[in-house]
């Protein structure tokens, strides 16, 4: 055995020795961190962070035939999915896929390969050597021009989404993120997965077996974004009531312009008016103000001004996150009359029809009303992460007492 250059060499002169080396090696990688007493989310990241690393450099030496890098492939996803606890039917589409809603950070040893085999081939047409540039170079690649060569590379890159995309969409179950168009991405990180108890990674990964709408969970969900409605409510109303004294400097010859606060950020619905009234309905039924429109609808919360007659009605979902976009229309045609009702009286009357999916995924009505009641974007993250870790807990907890008796209240919410 001889080693040159960190690549080995027997009598054959051949690589298949290697190939198996390096395959018997990654088993045996595998099986020390699936005996150690780590759990599950430590082993997969020991295995992003430990075994990935060290199949980059054979990948780079040895010519690795297609086929056995998918072999090694499945025998990682065969631990993955032991590590975080799904069933051995859970795809390897969205174990590895960032283009979907919940995207791990796990990296596909195939995707690992191909890039390694990129990056040395990129390597090679950049060395100032001519000869290793000319042998580096294959004859289609040779006769493209600069902006030939950027379009063969985005031609390959998007051959490689669609076909994901494509063998995504032909799973039935695990496919539905597909169709998911109003969710917002959630990816997990690292350090979240850290933080994460075992049975929330669990639940992220699994609970699409399981098809359930409680109001329970409905009214948790209303409960935070109330909150924090009201608290924007009584801050505008502080700022109102005490505006802030400011002396903005402004150079002789010059116009005062607007801060980057104030030129970002759109004006508050809040501002309009100093005696808003917010009425939600949670614990006893919500009543519509007569005055305004006779109906036996019950909103979620209704901000009221009567010293402008502004009536605003704000209608929350928390559906499977297919039927984010479906339910956004059915409420939107369930409350199109009570708002021309409350028009014709003289009313300035909206309405905003908010959506969070049952695992926590808000659509993007949620960061459109919440911006126009005034948010800032630093806040505005913040909320939305706490109005989805709302519904996904109250989702996760359900999903865990499925076995228990239950009688929810029938419908979405």
């Amino acid at each position: 055995m001889i080693q040159c250059l960190g690549k080995q060499y027997d009598s054959s002169v051949k690589d298949s020795g290697n190939l198996t080396n390096t395959k018997t090696q990654l088993n045996t990688w595998l099986k020390a961190i699936e005996h150690s007493q780590l759990l599950g989310r430590f082993k997969v990241w020991c295995f992003q962070y430990g075994i990935i690393p060290r199949l980059q450099w054979p990948f780079l030496l040895y010519d690795f035939p297609m086929s056995q890098v998918e072999g090694m492939e499945r025998l990682c996803s065969k631990f993955l999915r032991k590590w975080l606890r799904v069933p051995p039917s859970f795809s390897a589409i969205n174990l590895y896929s960032k283009t979907s809603k919940l995207p791990l950070p796990v990296s596909s040893v195939v995707e690992e390969f191909k890039a390694t085999k990129a990056r040395a081939v990129s390597t090679l047409l950049s060395s100032e050597d001519g000869k290793v540039r000319h042998a580096s170079k294959t004859l289609i690649w040779s006769k493209a021009d600069a902006r030939a060569r950027r379009g063969l590379v985005v031609q390959r890159v998007r051959e490689a989404v669609e076909e994901r995309q494509v063998k995504a969409i032909r799973l039935a179950s695990q496919g539905r993120w597909t169709q998911w168009d109003q969710a917002q991405e959630r990816p997990l990180s690292w350090k979240e997965l850290w933080q994460t108890h075992q049975g929330k990674l669990i639940f992220f990964l699994r609970s699409a077996l399981a098809e359930w709408q409680y109001r329970w969970r409905h009214d948790k969900v209303r409960m935070e974004i109330a909150k924090w409605v009201e608290q924007q409510r009584v801050e505008v109303d502080n700022k109102q009531a005490h505006p802030p004294e400011a002396i903005t400097f402004v150079r002789e010859g010059d116009k005062a312009q607007k801060t980057g606060t104030e030129a970002k950020n759109p004006p508050s619905i809040l501002q309009q008016a100093s005696d808003w009234e917010l009425t939600i309905d949670l614990k006893r039924k919500l009543v519509f103000p007569q005055d305004v429109a006779v109906t036996s609808l019950r909103p979620d919360m209704v901000l009221l001004s009567r010293s402008t007659k502004t009536i605003i009605v704000v209608e929350l979902t928390v559906p499977w996150e297919e039927r984010l976009a479906t339910s956004h229309q059915l409420k939107k045609a369930m409350y199109q009359d009570l708002v021309d009702e409350a028009v014709l009286k003289g009313w300035h009357a909206t309405s905003h029809f908010t959506e969070v999916s049952c695992r926590g995924l808000p659509a993007k009505s949620v960061h459109y009303f919440l911006q126009r009641v005034g948010l800032e974007p630093k806040k505005l993250k913040k909320v939305t992460r706490d109005i989805a870790a709302a519904a996904e807990s109250s989702s996760r907890w359900l999903w865990l007492k499925r076995a228990h008796k239950w009688n929810p209240s029938a419908g979405e919410g």
